[in-house]
Parts: structure tokens; C-alpha cells; sequence
């Protein structure tokens, strides 16, 4: 009970990375137009939302895991600004 939120972040940063290897397209689209290698990228991202949900599970790599997530989550923040940019300029 008392790590229950722990295995639900793993889960949900495990299951996000795969997510990048079965469904690739739907990131490579959300990448903004000035980032290169977009398929390099999305299998990176994927390979680290994996990895930071592995290690977050064990206490001697919880630290670096929860390190390498909010670096990632800080790079998913900036495209996901970028698509509130893209579409607020439309209106």
C-alpha cells in the first residue's frame, strides 16, 4: 500500500513508452516541424519513459529515475506548447 503510487507512475511511464513503439505515427505527427529526426526521437523518448519506469521502482535507482522522467516530462512540456501555440494561432 504505502508504494502504491510509485507502481502506478511505473505502469504509467512503461505502458506511455511503449505506446511510442506501437503506435510511432501519432508522436511523429505532435513533434514540432523544427525538431529533426522525428522517428529517432520518438523510439529515444520511448526507450526513456521505459526506462525511468523501471527505475523508479528500486530505492538505490529511484533518484536517477525520477531525474530522467522530469527531464523528459519538462521536453514533452515544450511540444505540447508548441501544439497549444500552433492551434491558438488558427483562431
Amino acid at each position: 500500500k504505502k508504494y502504491i503510487n510509485l507502481y502506478l507512475i511505473s505502469i504509467l511511464f512503461i505502458y506511455a513508452g511503449f505506446a511510442h513503439f506501437i503506435n510511432p505515427q501519432f508522436y511523429i505527427n505532435i513533434t514540432p516541424s523544427f525538431i529533426p529526426f522525428k522517428q529517432f526521437l520518438v523510439d529515444l523518448t520511448g526507450v526513456l519513459e521505459i526506462l525511468g519506469g523501471i527505475l523508479v521502482l528500486f530505492k538505490t535507482t529511484r533518484k536517477t529515475g525520477v531525474y530522467l522522467l522530469l527531464g523528459l516530462l519538462i521536453l514533452f512540456f515544450i511540444v505540447h506548447l508548441d501544439i497549444c501555440l500552433l492551434y491558438t494561432s488558427d483562431a
